[in-house]
């Protein structure tokens, strides 16, 4: 969240089933002991630390909704309150979704962020970020989460979004996306639309 921990008094509504995050007594992510030499130390609300739990994956399931012929799961909705010790401007404080990211695998120490949207302090920068296919680097000009070439490993639809499946790459279903994100979003802006030569639904995920 983009303001202060002590502005947010309390967080209600996350679903924690695992033992691998602490949490503070007003329901955040309990901060570092010691402040990043890259990254400020913000609230994190951590919405939930388990979503094969929460959707309630069954061992039948290889992952959850992408891959076709297996069960599907209809969809859940979490409801987070987060109760503000002092009114917030909306200026200061932003528009959602503020700075979103996943967790690989519980290993804490590995996030993913949207393109450009830099971790929380609780990241490990020498272990994960710049390694690989990713180019993040917290010195000027900074740069998070994108490949060479600009690819993001996040995506913020703002519309529904028909997603590929399990395993295969998203520029074999939407034959736009990779102009799209090696131009910075310059061309194409609708690659994700339903349009006429966009996409392949050969690759697309679809349930009965």
């Amino acid at each position: 969240m983009p303001i202060p921990s002590d502005q947010i008094e309390s967080v209600q509504g996350t679903h924690a089933y695992e033992n691998y995050i602490s949490f503070a007594s007003n329901g955040l992510e309990s901060a570092p002991s010691q402040a990043h030499q890259f990254f400020e130390t913000k609230p994190v609300v951590i919405v939930t630390d388990n979503l094969n739990i929460f959707m309630n994956r069954t061992s039948s399931m290889t992952f959850i909704n992408t891959v076709v012929g297996q069960p599907y799961v209809s969809p859940k909705t979490i409801t987070i309150i987060i109760t503000l010790a002092t009114p917030v401007d909306l200026s200061e404080l932003g528009s959602p979704p503020f700075n979103p990211f996943i967790i690989v695998d519980k290993t804490r120490l590995r996030e993913v962020h949207l393109p450009d949207m830099p971790p929380t302090a609780m990241t490990s920068f020498d272990v994960y970020l710049g390694s690989g296919d990713d180019t993040s680097n917290p010195h000027p000009p900074e740069r998070y989460f994108k490949t060479k070439t600009n690819l993001p490993w996040a995506l913020h639809i703002p519309d529904t979004f028909d997603y590929p499946v399990e395993t295969e790459e998203i520029t074999k279903a939407f034959l736009k996306f990779a102009n799209w994100a090696m131009s910075s979003g310059g061309q194409y802006p609708d690659w994700y639309k339903e349009i006429s030569g966009y996409r392949n639904d050969s690759y697309i995920y679809w349930h009965e």
